[in-house]
Formats: C-alpha cells, sequence, structure tokens
C-alpha cells in the first residue's frame, strides 16, 4: 500500500477511540479498538464502509466486507 494511500485513511487515536466505543471493544491508550471493526455510514455514496484497525493510526480498509 503506497503511503500517500495509508496518509489519507489516517485516524488520529482520540478519534479511533471514540468511534470504537461505538464500534468495538473500550480500551484506552494506543491500542485502543486494536483488531476492532469500524462500521460507519458514508454519506456521500450513501453506503457503509467497513475499516480494521491496526490498533494504531492506520486504518486498512475494506469495501464490502466483512
Amino acid at each position: 500500500m503506497r503511503p500517500s494511500r495509508l496518509r489519507r485513511i489516517a485516524i488520529n487515536r482520540a478519534e479511533i477511540r471514540k468511534r470504537c466505543k461505538l464500534f468495538g471493544p473500550i480500551m484506552e491508550g494506543a491500542r485502543a479498538c486494536r483488531g476492532g471493526i469500524l462500521r460507519e455510514k458514508n454519506p456521500h455514496k450513501g453506503k457503509e464502509r467497513w475499516a480494521w484497525f491496526n490498533g494504531w493510526d492506520a486504518v486498512q480498509e475494506k469495501k464490502n466486507a466483512p
């Protein structure tokens, strides 16, 4: 994966922690929601987007998951 793509879908730790309280296990610290799954509506495309957190800043995005 190109670094530019990683940077584009990166989410800071606070955002990960906040979203994981809705979509995944509630954990404190940098490894919040490690291995958790984020599911959110894409307001522009009108469909759900699934993303797997690696536990840090980067998010691995998968379409039409799981």
